[in-house]
C-alpha cells in the first residue's frame, strides 16, 4: 500500500494543506493527515485545542479523496516524534511504501529529528516548496525529493492576519468552512 503522509499543527490548517493532499493523493493509496500534539520544536502549544484543530482539519479534507486524518499523535504523549508515527503507520497499514511531506523549512532541520536515521531508511521524503532550485537537492540523502509548490501561505501568517481583522486576505488562504469555524468560535484573536 503506497501512503503519503503530512503532519503538522494545522493551527489553523489551510489551501496550501489542501492543495499538497490534492496533488499526492491522485499518486497513492491513502493520503494521511497527521495533527500533532505539540511539536518538538516549537516553544509554545498551538492556540486551539487539540479537538478544534482536528475538526478544522475535517473541514478541510472532506472533500480529498483516498484521505483520512490520523490521531495517533494527538492521541500519545507529548512532543509528536516523527519516528514513532512512521513505525505506528507501518505497523497498522502494513505499508513497505510510506512517503513523508514536508515542507523546505523542516528539511533545514531534519538531521535534528529524534531518530533521523530511522526516519531516512525507513520512508522517502517529499519536500515541498516554492521556488526550489536543482542544487537543493544535492546536499540531501537520495530518498528525498523536491516538488515546487506555488503556495504562499503559512498558518502563522494567517494567524497574524485575524489579530488584525484582514478578512478579506485570510479568505484567500483557507476553506470558507474552517474560516466560518474560526469566526463562530472567537479563535486566533
Amino acid at each position: 500500500m503506497k501512503i503519503y503522509f503530512l503532519g503538522g499543527s494545522f493551527d489553523p490548517p489551510h489551501l496550501g494543506h489542501l492543495r499538497i493532499a490534492e496533488y499526492f493523493s491522485k499518486k497513492c493509496d491513502l493520503f494521511l493527515f497527521i495533527p500533532a500534539k505539540k511539536s518538538p520544536f516549537k516553544r509554545y502549544n498551538p492556540i486551539a485545542s487539540s479537538l478544534q484543530r482536528l475538526h478544522m482539519l475535517a473541514l478541510l479534507t472532506e472533500k480529498v479523496k483516498k484521505s483520512k486524518i490520523e490521531t495517533f499523535e494527538l492521541d500519545g504523549t507529548s512532543p509528536s516524534y516523527t519516528y514513532l508515527t512512521i513505525k505506528y503507520i507501518k505497523k497498522k497499514y502494513s505499508s513497505n511504501d510510506l512517503n513523508m511531506i514536508i515542507g523546505k523549512d523542516n528539511l533545514n532541520g531534519l538531521n535534528k529529528w529524534k531518530n533521523f536515521k530511522f526516519i531516512t531508511q525507513n520512508c522517502n521524503i517529499i519536500c515541498v516548496n516554492r521556488n526550489i532550485k536543482e542544487s537543493d537537492s544535492l546536499f540531501y540523502p537520495k530518498n528525498i525529493s523536491f516538488v515546487d509548490f506555488d503556495e504562499n501561505v503559512s498558518s502563522s501568517m494567517i494567524k497574524d492576519l485575524l489579530k488584525s481583522s484582514q478578512y478579506l486576505k485570510i479568505k484567500k488562504m483557507i476553506d470558507k468552512n474552517v474560516f466560518d469555524y474560526i469566526k463562530d468560535n472567537n479563535l486566533y484573536k
